[in-house]
């Protein structure tokens, strides 16, 4: 008989728009500041503008980032639901990081108890 592995509930919390690596990059570099510099995203995240650009479109359309135009530059800042979303995000990124260690390390101590029984 299988067995039935529970998924912790957090796990559900995961952000689709946010599990994408870039984006949550660009989330946790605008959760620090007020409003960032496109040209300062992009050198940090280490992509160019076409890079940047539909990662920070999705952003905005999930409503976790606005945009405003200053002359030739634009910046961009995280929304109060997108500092929400980022948060709980996380939180469910650490249960799920948490559950794999727990994992992990009775899969351990299961290898070692068995290899013990061996000598």
């Amino acid at each position: 008989m299988a067995k039935h592995r529970t998924v912790p509930a957090n796990c559900w919390d995961l952000d689709r728009v946010l599990l994408h690596p870039d984006r949550l990059f660009i989330a946790s570099l605008l959760a620090g500041m007020e409003w960032c510099e496109s040209a300062e995203i992009q050198n940090t995240v280490g992509m160019t503008s076409a890079g940047i650009s539909p990662h920070l479109a999705q952003l905005r359309r999930a409503g976790y980032v606005e945009t405003r135009r200053e002359g030739l530059s634009s910046q961009s800042r995280i929304t109060l639901l997108g500092c929400e979303r980022f948060a709980n995000h996380l939180a469910a990124l650490a249960s799920v990081v948490s559950r794999a260690a727990e994992i992990i390390s009775s899969r351990a101590a299961l290898a070692r108890t068995l290899d013990c029984g061996r000598l």
